[in-house]
């Protein structure tokens, strides 16, 4: 929402308009996802159990009713309600045959803003309260960002592949954008074009330039899905790194890899061409 987005400063750190908007009571952002909840729901306690179950980590419909302590059944009325207003969806892996129907669906906040609020901010508003927003910071924020913008920067990606993919990478358009998962492996983002080809994609949120292992993993990923799923002749890879790609992988990508994408999060954010 534009209103929240304005609140943070860029001329101010991450810590600094956390600490001024979030972890202070009198912090525009603080109070703001119980006033939401208030406005437009009965029993805001059990949905906010449910939202900050699904911020925790909980996606399966009985993680998500065994963290909040109410019965499946009961969980899952709920979480009908915030799927038809929005905050929660539920998602299935790319390859479905029946979406609907899948018994792999997986929940998963859309805002993130209310992700952010109830995976830090909820669960540590009593030390906010008693004045300890610094604290909150460093112990129980700052040494999980990694982790959470992992998750962001995948879907950010995922965005991208819908919305630019045909522009920018000057590929065939995109008709479905979506992520991959079984027991063992994971794909990020799966995009599929109006060819019939399909776009495989690994993310890293990571301090270092990406390596060609990151890209041999996707390859094997691939092999995988295919033992299970008819997977197109025609596909490419896309490696999207929030700290560049080694010398080494961009030599591949332009050689015996020459199928593969590298993404930056400048080139992401307009600022860069792409390789």
């Amino acid at each position: 929402m534009p209103a929240y987005l304005i609140r943070f400063s860029p001329e101010l750190s991450l810590r600094e308009n956390l600490l001024r908007e979030m972890l202070q009571v009198q912090g525009y952002l603080y109070e703001e996802p119980r006033f939401l909840l208030r406005m437009e729901l009965r029993d805001p306690k059990v949905y906010a159990r449910i939202l900050g179950a699904i911020a925790s980590g909980c996606t399966k419909l009985n993680e998500i009713a065994q963290r909040a302590g109410l019965s499946v059944q009961t969980a899952s009325k709920y979480l009908g309600v915030l799927q038809e207003l929005e905050p929660v969806e539920r998602e299935v892996p790319f390859t479905a045959r029946a979406p609907q129907r899948s018994k792999r669906g997986r929940y998963r906040l859309r805002d993130n803003y209310l992700n952010f609020w109830f995976r830090f901010v909820q669960p540590n508003s009593s030390m906010i309260e008693a004045g300890q927003g610094k604290v909150v910071y460093e112990r129980f924020i700052a040494p999980y960002l990694d982790e959470y913008m992992g998750h962001i920067f995948e879907e950010v990606a995922r965005s991208y592949m819908w919305l630019y993919a045909s522009e920018e990478l000057e590929l065939p358009p995109v008709l479905r954008v979506g992520r991959e998962w079984g027991a063992d492996f994971k794909i990020d983002v799966i995009a599929e074009h109006a060819d019939g080809s399909w776009t495989f994609g690994e993310c890293k949120w990571t301090r270092r330039p990406v390596g060609e292992r990151v890209i041999r993993e996707l390859r094997n990923k691939v092999k995988r899905l295919s033992q299970f799923v008819k997977v197109p002749n025609s596909v490419r890879y896309a490696i999207f790194s929030s700290n560049g790609f080694t010398l080494e992988l961009r030599r591949g990508a332009e050689g015996k890899q020459g199928n593969a994408l590298l993404i930056s999060i400048a080139e992401l954010l307009g600022t860069e061409k792409i390789d």
